[in-house]
């Protein structure tokens, strides 16, 4: 406040100077009359009068007013005043009576020096001389803008501060008295272009000051007006560990891992939780220290969000794109100093990558008085511009010569210039005080202290605690000693790097928001001249989080993961529960797609699918919360699968080998492959016939063609013969399957994979038989679902089930051989191109339980026995029995209220004040999937103020009434809900994340029971 107070002084005096003489026009022929127009505009002059002189009397009273002195000058007396001229002031008699008192007051304090050093330790004042630009720039600039000058320096200094320039010093500097043109001149330069001491401009002092305002000095042309929008000039690299960040206006702070990302694949330079972001002094400057350095002129896209300004302006991501990380600069060493009882500090031009590195002789870097001192070892600090040289034996006071040599690299790989630094031994007897904080959040903060510290106890190992690897400690009390607000908040990890402590506090720890105090306990720490620390109070400024965790990247992971990484650590619950994530396809969701999620990073979830996926989809994800409990709202990120499996050859069959025109060998591979390009498998010259030592490539079979079927999955290569024996020239005969192979050189999937193989070789071919059957499953209560491993397109019904009158035939059985019936039967080909037949159970066949697992299918025959239904090649399904897989999920059959009020239990002590519902099952629940570490495993009620304590399995038979009827129900079959406020209309609610099952894993899926429940009653005594 002082200073605005002296800026104001200043302008004030120049006013008042200006306005000594007023002439009401403006006058002809000035060189600076547009310059005196806009101050006064500004109201930093009064009046025009551009040839008009001003005197040194006149100068001193406004200054000393403007300073604020007037009472102060007023206050002495007429004699005190008088005696003060008398003694120290030659030509008193010169000066006006109105001025008496404001020259002693001046002369007395040491304001003024007067014009004549000969004269000194007395004053010659010469009150009514002609002022010169001298005397007015330091009166402008000691008083106004913070500097200390004097008469002999101040024009050149005022071109320094860019207040004149040094043309306009050639013009004021020789002149023994100004005009007004001439203040205008330089006042208007003071104003445009000036700078305080401090490195403020001075026109933003007066802006501040209120003396001048924004919009003015805007329109004045005085300064740019402020963007309206936060934006990034620019990204440069001044080295290969360094990225410069200019932004166009001043931020808030530097930002983290979070707030930037390198988005080039297969970038050396890496952005990490190790990452060092420094905000420079002007506010708008960030430099980033690379964990990883790049690749000499590596070229990256860097993305930056979640920047504020110091306005309160936050940036658009914005993505920098094609920044060239190029190092072409010798890196030097620039200075030393001596900052320990055995460490010698030597600090480089830019981060060095040498040394040290394991194996490397530490001499080959640094000499320490010309080797009379070995050295013990080297370490980086301070994002790797300074090195730290620890030395076996003490320093001796005196002085020591260390020299650095050109063995120290840059990332580039660039050696120094040698250089060698003699410098000061001096014992420091001082303790390591905190002196400032960085990066306060809620879990961590880091103090920075006034020089390099160490821990009195290193930690020893890394260890897991609670998902977190950290350093552990000999004493693991030793971290008690480092706490905040109380001693019940200690530390869980500390690490000391140079000047900085940062301290990590647990989730549960955590520090309040706002002013928080942070406490180091004596004698926990020291300086390297072994001095400890004293007790250690400090208080830290915390921000909350109030920002929700945002998708910053999806990676594919295998062909059945993904790995989604958000901008901040997350809260497991909500990152793990897949009713958070939904993937669509086309617009529409993949249901039952997702098998899991987990938390791999603190940041990091991995999503993984029940199939391969390949192709284009949409990840939706919402209430995904951070640390703070921010909850991100829904969000849809795009993302790709590719296919990245090589494909494989599954197989090779021969039709038709008894038809000259129609002989056709077909062969599978395990995926949709390439039909163009080099590696097409419709190039014939790929595959050759081998029987005994002959061998034919197929391009020599005379009028052989070739084709893709089954969506690209399959070939179908004709092989046409004229009669049953080989032909003259051996290009074409009658196949037969007993000891030919097949040999196919490489091809690839339609994705680009190639075959792992050169070529398969010694491939078997099968003869025509049967269409095989893949799998039989359960898939729900009403449901079974035959897969066949290719596609009918004869297809018969009768193959399934066949009733006439009373007698039924099913391809379907129950444990006892009794036939199934079935409802409806229908035909479709899936995704694979094989066909699916799915069996609709009569209503009275209906069941998730398959007593043993025991079911049976096996394909109804004809007369032949053989089955109706054929592939495109006359195959018919094949006559086997399989087992019918349980892949159907146990459903909710009933819900029952249980009213224990009219129970015979009302009386029981153990029933006061609880209620009863059971939730039963169509089968057994797997008591080990029932999860004994959340005791209501995933159930909810909501209604009437409905509260729920406790949910378990019920392990044994009951017996529940309804009305006047008995229901038995089976042991594992219930969940037993405790709690509250229960009657029949209370909702109930499963949540499948909490993954309930039956024996053969198929998971109870979610569900919410909203209508009326029935009314039980029951003799059962849960407790």
């Amino acid at each position: 406040m002082r200073n605005l107070k002296k800026i104001l002084a200043v302008i004030t005096v120049i006013a008042m100077l200006a306005s000594m003489m007023v002439v009401p026009a403006l006058a002809e022929g000035f060189k600076y009359e547009n310059e005196a127009k806009v101050l006064n505009d500004l109201g930093l002059m009064a009046g025009y009068g551009l040839g008009d002189e001003v005197n040194r009397a006149q100068g001193i009273v406004f200054a000393l007013k403007a300073a604020g002195k007037a009472a102060e000058v007023e206050a002495m007396t007429d004699e005190e005043a008088a005696q003060i001229l008398d003694e120290l002031v030659v030509d008193k008699d010169q000066v006006p009576a109105w001025a008496v008192k404001w020259v002693a007051y001046a002369v007395k304090n040491g304001f003024t020096s007067g014009v004549d050093a000969s004269v000194a330790p007395k004053v010659k004042f010469a009150p009514l001389q002609s002022m010169t630009a001298a005397e007015l720039l330091v009166w402008l600039m000691n008083i106004g803008m913070g500097y200390k000058v004097g008469t002999d320096v101040s024009v050149s200094e005022a071109v320094n501060a860019g207040i004149i320039t040094l043309s306009q010093a050639m013009e004021f500097g020789p002149k023994t008295a100004l005009i007004r043109d001439d203040v205008a001149g330089i006042l208007f330069g003071a104003a445009k272009n000036g700078v305080n001491a401090d490195g403020k401009k001075f026109i933003e002092s007066l802006i501040e000051a209120g003396f001048v305002s924004e919009e003015a000095a805007i329109a004045a042309g005085l300064i740019e007006p402020k963007p309206a929008k936060l934006e990034v000039v620019g990204v440069s690299a001044t080295n290969l560990k360094q990225l410069v960040v200019e932004f166009n206006m001043p931020i808030k702070k530097a930002g983290d891992k979070d707030n930037y990302s390198i988005e080039t694949e297969d970038a050396q330079a890496k952005i990490d939780e190790e990452t060092n972001f420094e905000l420079q002094d002007d506010k708008k400057t960030v430099v980033i220290t690379l964990t990883n350095a790049a690749a000499q002129q590596e070229v990256i896209d860097l993305k930056i969000k979640g920047i504020e300004s110091e306005s309160g302006l936050k940036l658009d991501e914005t993505v920098i794109k094609d920044i060239e990380l190029k190092d072409t600069t010798i890196p030097q060493a620039i200075s030393a100093e001596v900052v320990g009882k055995y460490t010698i500090k030597v600090k480089f031009s830019e981060p060095i990558g040498e040394p040290p590195a394991d194996g490397k002789d530490v001499d080959d870097f640094f000499s320490v008085d010309d080797g009379e001192y070995l050295i013990e070892k080297i370490e980086k600090f301070n994002n790797d511009t300074e090195l730290n040289v620890t030395l076996y034996s003490a320093l001796e006071e005196g002085t020591v010569t260390i020299e650095a040599k050109p063995a120290i690299k840059d990332y580039a790989g660039f050696g120094i210039t040698k250089k060698t630094f003699t410098l000061d031994v001096v014992k420091d007897e001082t303790a390591p005080v905190v002196v400032g904080y960085k990066d306060a959040k809620p879990t961590e903060v880091t103090l920075i202290f006034d020089e390099d510290i160490v821990l009195l106890e290193e930690p020893t190992t890394e260890e897991e605690v609670d998902g977190k690897t950290v350093m552990t400690y000999k004493g693991m009390e030793f971290l008690e000693n480092f706490y905040h607000t109380n001693k019940n908040n200690t530390a869980y990890d500390l690490k000391a790097s140079g000047k900085e402590l940062t301290i990590k506090f647990e989730d549960d720890y955590k520090l309040p928001e706002g002013r928080a105090y942070i406490y180091i306990e004596k004698e926990v720490l020291q300086d390297l001249w072994e001095n400890k620390n004293a007790k250690i109070s400090y208080v830290v400024e915390v921000t909350l989080d109030t920002e929700p965790p945002v998708i910053e990247k999806i990676e594919q992971d295998g062909e059945s993961a993904i790995k989604v990484t958000f901008s901040e650590d997350l809260d497991a619950d909500t990152a793990e529960n897949v009713e958070n994530y939904t993937i669509l396809k086309d617009g529409k969701e993949v249901e039952d797609i997702i098998s899991g999620a987990s938390l791999i990073e603190s940041k990091v979830v991995k999503i993984t699918f029940n199939d391969d996926l390949s192709g284009d989809y949409t990840l939706v994800a919402q209430k995904v919360e951070d640390k703070a409990g921010n909850a991100m709202s829904k969000t849809t990120v795009a993302f790709t699968m590719k296919d990245t499996t090589a494909p494989v050859v599954k197989g090779a069959k021969l039709y038709y080998a008894d038809n000259a025109k129609k002989q056709t060998l077909k062969v599978t591979f395990s995926e949709a492959m390439a039909v163009s390009g080099a590696y097409s498998v419709l190039d014939l010259e790929k595959y050759a016939l081998s029987f005994g030592s002959e061998k034919i490539f197929l391009d020599d079979w005379k009028n052989a063609s070739i084709k893709a079927v089954d969506n690209n999955k399959a070939v179908e290569i004709k092989l046409p013969y004229d009669n049953a024996e080989a032909v003259e020239d051996g290009k074409q005969f009658a196949l037969d399957v007993v000891g030919l192979t097949l040999e196919i050189a490489r091809v690839a999937d339609a994705a680009g994979n190639k075959m792992k193989e050169f070529k398969f070789d010694v491939l078997s071919i099968d003869e025509a038989g049967n269409v095989s059957i893949d799998k039989v499953e359960l898939t729900a209560e009403d449901t079974v679902v035959v897969t066949f491993k290719d596609k009918l397109t004869t297809f018969k019904t009768t193959d399934f089930y066949r009733k006439s009158g009373s007698t039924i035939e099913s391809a379907l059985k129950d444990t006892s051989g009794d036939a199934i019936e079935i409802a409806r039967i229908r035909h479709s080909v899936n995704k694979d191109g094989n066909s699916e037949v799915t069996l609709v159970l009569d209503e009275g066949f209906k069941t998730t339980v398959m007593a043993g697992g025991d079911w049976k299918f096996r394909i109804l025959v004809n007369e032949e026995g053989e089955a109706e239904s054929a592939n495109v090649y006359g195959e018919t399904i094949e006559i086997e029995e399989k087992d019918v897989e349980d892949k159907a999920a146990p459903v909710v059959k009933e819900v029952y209220f249980v009213d224990l009020d009219d129970s015979s239990l009302a009386d029981s002590h153990t029933y006061k004040g609880k209620d009863m519902i059971l939730v039963v099952f169509s089968e057994a629940i797997d008591d080990s999937t029932v999860r004994g570490d959340n005791k209501v495993s995933g159930f909810s009620v909501s209604g009437n103020k409905a509260e729920l304590s406790e949910a378990y399995l019920l392990d044994e038979g009951i017996i529940v009434t309804v009305g006047t009827e008995d229901k038995t129900i089976a042991a594992n079959t219930a969940v037993v809900l405790i709690g509250k406020n229960f009657n029949k209309y209370v909702d109930v609610s499963y949540n499948d994340s909490f993954g309930m099952a039956d024996a053969a894993s198929n998971k109870v899926k979610s569900f919410d029971r909203k209508d009326t429940l029935k009314v039980a009653d029951t003799d059962y005594t849960p407790w």
